[in-house]
Order: C-alpha cells, then structure tokens, then sequence
C-alpha cells in the first residue's frame, strides 16, 4: 500500500522506479515537511479530524459565510439541497444509548429543520445500525435527520454496505476546506496539504494496481 507518511512501496527494491515519480517524490516531500499534524501524531486520530470538522463548520468559530459555505460543498456533493442557516455545530454528541455522533449540525436545508450526523471513519468501518440508532434517537420531533460518512485513510469511498449514509471521501472535504481558506489559518492550511497527500496516494495505489494488472494479464 502506499501511505503519506510512510510509502511502504518505497522499501521495495522492485519498485525503486517510482523514486523517479514526480507525484511519489511530491508524497516524500510532504512526510518529510514539517506539517505539525504529523509532527504531533494526530494526522490519523479520528477524535483530532472530529475536532477539526467541527471548527470548519461552526458559524461562531469561523466567517458565517465561510462555514455556510463550507457546509454547501458537502450538502452538494452528498445528498444535495441548499442549506438556508446553520443553526448550531456540535462536536462528540451523546445519541442516548446509541453512542456518540462525531458531528451534529442543526440546519436549515431546502427550508426545512434538519439533523446533519457526520461521521468520519479514519481506515475503519461504520456498524450496520449506527445511522439508523442516531435517527430513532432523535425521532419525534419532526425533524429531518441526515447522515453524512466521510471516508478517510485506506478506506475507498462507494461501498455499499450501509447505503443509509450519504459517503464522501477526501476529495469532497477538500473541496469543503477551500471554502475557509482565505484568510488562511495555520490548522486548516495543515489539513488541506494533508488531505491533497492523501488524495494523490489513493490516486497513485489505483494507477499502480492497474499497472499490475495489465502485465498479470
């Protein structure tokens, strides 16, 4: 596989000819930069990634604009609708006994009240009943529950295991993250680099697979 901190094919002497790539020196470039997210070790901690999900959507930590902004991009690529408000932005939220929702957005989508429940899954895999125990928790009141899963890491976007979640990979959150770029603020310019790095390795392990395959057949 091929990881941004480490390139494990970088180790194997047969594979020696992608030390010439300019993408896979690019990835090399990056592990060896000084992106602080790497640096203190949380590049791949799910509860990190909650933190900062939350802080690009929450209308009274960034620019409104921004946050609605940000909010659109992932509405857009998801499930579509136009979100009129942004209400509130929780991070780590207690569904009653059905666990904890990594992120619970209080919108207005199409003019209707709506429970945005994003999950992030770094490398790991949602329970079958996750969704559908966050909805009964929140059911009664009337209110229009969504689930957004983003998909991070090893994990390829577009199974259909848990076709209850609306899925997104890196790429859409990227998207998401532009939108609060300007002015730029150090965190999000750290997980923006990050999150290229790991779209360009997806994108180089699906080229060298095909590769593979081509001269197996």
């Amino acid at each position: 596989g091929l990881t941004v901190a480490r390139p494990t094919c970088l180790h194997d002497p047969s594979a020696a000819g992608l030390l010439h790539d300019p993408d896979v020196q690019r990835l090399v470039a990056f592990a060896r930069s000084d992106n602080p997210l790497i640096a203190l070790g949380v590049d791949r901690r799910e509860v990190s990634w909650t933190q900062f999900m939350a802080f690009v959507l929450d209308p009274l930590r960034r620019p409104p604009e921004a946050a609605l902004a940000a909010l659109q991009a992932l509405v857009g690529r998801s499930g579509g609708g136009r979100v009129d408000r942004i209400d509130s932005v929780s991070a780590e939220v207690k569904e009653g006994e059905r666990g904890r929702s990594d992120v619970a957005v209080e919108c207005v989508i199409d003019g209707q009240s709506t429970a945005l429940i994003i999950e992030n899954k770094i490398d790991t895999t949602e329970r079958p009943d996750q969704l559908a125990g966050y909805v009964e928790n929140r059911g009664g009141g009337g209110e229009n529950v969504r689930g957004l899963l983003i998909e991070l890491g090893d994990r390829p976007v577009g199974s259909t295991m848990f076709p209850a979640w609306d899925r997104l990979d890196a790429e859409a959150w990227l998207n998401a993250i532009k939108k609060v770029c300007k002015p730029a603020h150090p965190l999000v310019v750290a997980y923006r680099d990050l999150f290229e790095a790991w779209d360009l390795a997806a994108r180089l392990r699906v080229e060298r697979l095909a590769e593979i395959e081509a001269i197996n057949d």
